[in-house]
């Protein structure tokens, strides 16, 4: 049976719904009791508690529904969630979750079936908006911090970048290996800044996925990012980029 869901984040309660999409029937219902209220009148601005606990429903509640095959899972939020001043501190911590939940959600090392479920999810979102072998006729640039750890291990081990090329070779040995090892296992891979540890297996496997919808053998290493980039449009074409 194909079935597709629906999260409903409410004020009050948030809940999931899975639908056969043949006949639209709801073959399972699922409620959490969780209360997204601001913690005082006026501006809308939810607790960290609050945030932590609508977060960890969700995650629940969407791993009901990819027990049930479901795909696409949507997720709704109310309005209380959509006009709260911190709502990208909710976004954040909900993207954690599904990533950990995608990851098996445990410390140890991540699986082969887990790895590909996660593929899965990242090319149905990335192979509609990125060209396929786009690398045939552009040059591939990687901004942001999961590029600069790559190239922070490489140089731990006396490999740095030549030119800033990071290699999908070594990319994917990484990521390799840091899939094999538990979280404290993986606090002892030289260059990789402690803080990074617990994204890195996520990141990597992106980058992995990245490479081979864009065919890339390697990625351009820059440190520059978006704000450089908006930086440039509202300077102009023949504006001085600030470095």
């Amino acid at each position: 049976m194909s079935t597709s869901a629906v999260v409903d984040i409410g004020s009050n309660s948030i809940k999931v719904s899975v639908l056969d999409r043949l006949t639209g029937r709801e073959v399972l219902r699922a409620s959490e009791s969780v209360r997204l209220f601001p913690a005082a009148a006026g501006e809308i601005i939810l607790s960290a508690e609050v945030l932590e606990a609508g977060a960890q429903a969700v995650a629940r509640l969407v791993a009901t529904a990819r027990g049930q095959k479901a795909d696409p899972i949507v997720l709704l939020g109310t309005s209380a969630l959509r006009e709260c001043v911190n709502r990208t501190d909710f976004d954040a911590r909900l993207r954690a979750r599904l990533t950990h939940s995608l990851l098996e959600g445990a410390p140890g090392p991540i699986s082969e079936p887990a790895q590909f479920a996660f593929r899965y999810e990242v090319l149905k979102t990335l192979g509609e908006v990125i060209p396929a072998q786009v690398a045939e006729r552009a040059l591939i640039v990687g901004a942001g911090g999961a590029f600069a750890v790559v190239a922070l291990y490489l140089e731990a081990l006396g490999e740095p970048p030549v030119g800033g090329r990071l290699p999908l070779l070594r990319i994917r040995e990484l990521k390799d290996k840091i899939c094999r090892l538990t979280a404290d296992e993986r606090r002892t891979l030289p260059g990789i800044p402690a803080d990074r540890v617990d994204i890195m297996p996520a990141a990597l496997l992106t980058l992995c996925i990245l490479a081979d919808l864009t065919g890339a053998d390697a990625f351009q290493l820059t440190h520059r990012g978006v704000r450089h980039g908006m930086a440039q449009l509202l300077l102009g074409e023949s504006g001085k980029l600030f470095s």
